[in-house]
């Protein structure tokens, strides 16, 4: 006689299948609604640590940018290229904000201060001043993105008070 494997009794037009099936596909829906959840927490904690390196790398620039008109200074900008990142870009890359100097023209010389570093400036003005301050930032970005993602997610990074 031969033994049936467990399970099988169940046939598909049954009940128990029927029911069993409604309650799997609600299940994977349930499932689904949290995981876009998630992903959306992920990603604001990913827009606000990028808004936040934005600003303290463009603030540590201005503090390294050479001085001779001013103009250099006053060029600098942060722009917003995209409300959220674009999965679809195959590269990996995708910026949603922009820092620099010169974005209307208004200091040419720009990138010839900032590649320039045989060029002597007084201190703490240096050559590389844009580049300089985003290596300088780096790593508090991750730790700043990290911290944001477990907010965004409900869990409390500090351990103090209730997540918000």
């Amino acid at each position: 006689m031969a033994r049936r494997r467990a399970g099988s009794s169940v046939k598909k037009s049954s009940e128990a299948f029927r029911f069993s099936k409604q309650q799997l596909d609600k299940e994977i829906k349930e499932i689904n609604k949290n995981l876009q959840k998630e992903l959306a927490g992920l990603e604001m904690g990913v827009a606000r640590a990028s808004e936040i390196l934005a600003f303290r790398v463009l603030d540590r620039a201005l503090e390294l940018t050479p001085i001779d008109t001013g103009a250099l200074r006053k060029s600098a900008f942060i722009e917003r290229l995209g409300k959220r990142p674009n999965r679809k870009r195959p590269d990996g890359i995708n910026p949603i904000l922009l820092v620099g100097y010169d974005r209307n023209n208004s200091a040419k010389h720009a990138v010839f201060v900032h590649e320039r570093v045989e060029l002597q400036h007084a201190p703490p003005t240096q050559a590389k001043f844009l580049t300089t301050a985003i290596n300088e930032e780096i790593p508090r970005f991750l730790k700043d993105m990290a911290d944001l993602i477990k907010v965004n997610k409900g869990s409390n990074p500090t351990g103090k008070g209730k997540a918000r």
